[in-house]
């Protein structure tokens, strides 16, 4: 017999999309494993959101699960809308419980109406916001192959790749390109990752 949602000791917490590579979580594989052990579902879809898939809705549009997490959080900074305050979605009951046990917070930021507004005319009208957004990645991306790296394909705002060279040398690269990249050392390879938005000049 399946635990009801508030009694449920497992929970699993991921992003939908990594900030560090741009590739997608497997939440069809998260899903599954969600099910076997009767586990609650987190994903942080601040990437995703309004970036990813032909409507905007997020990283589980991608996966083909959609929905099916208890919940989706989203910090509108990192969104196509561009903008500040999060908010969370999903189960009613589960929202209020942390809503209620959760230590106060320092500070509150919430989502404005006119950023409401604008995040729900992306996701009505396949604004043109996420057509330009796309090309200037797809345009890092080809930039990036024709400097000689090879670069994750990206499924949203986010093109990584990782390199043998070291960070200082990549760096001058870009830089002499005029191109400005947040850098991780893993291992004895260097990660870059660049976030794009829809107003770059490439």
């Amino acid at each position: 017999m399946k635990l009801s949602l508030l009694n449920r000791l497992r929970v699993i917490v991921t992003d939908g999309i990594f900030y560090d590579s741009g590739q997608c979580a497997d939440l069809n594989a998260i899903r599954l494993l969600a099910e076997k052990y009767d586990a609650i579902v987190i994903i942080d879809d601040s990437l995703g959101f309004l970036t990813c898939g032909e409507k905007g809705h997020g990283a589980d549009e991608i996966s083909g699960v959609k929905n099916f997490q208890d919940l989706k959080i989203v910090n509108m900074q990192n969104t196509l809308s561009c903008s500040t305050g999060v908010f969370v979605s999903g189960d009613k009951n589960l929202i209020e419980l942390l809503r209620l046990r959760s230590k106060s917070l320092k500070y509150s930021v919430s989502v404005d109406e006119e950023s409401l507004i604008r995040a729900l005319k992306i996701l009505k009208d396949n604004s043109q916001q996420r057509e330009k957004l796309k090309q200037n990645t797809l345009k890092l991306y080809e930039k990036l192959c024709n400097l000689g790296f090879k670069p994750n394909l990206p499924v949203s705002s986010i093109v990584s790749f990782s390199t043998p060279k070291p960070i200082e040398e990549v760096k001058g690269i870009l830089e002499d390109n005029f191109l400005c990249a947040t850098f991780y050392k893993i291992g004895k390879n260097t990660l870059v990752s660049f976030k794009i938005s829809e107003s770059c000049n490439l």
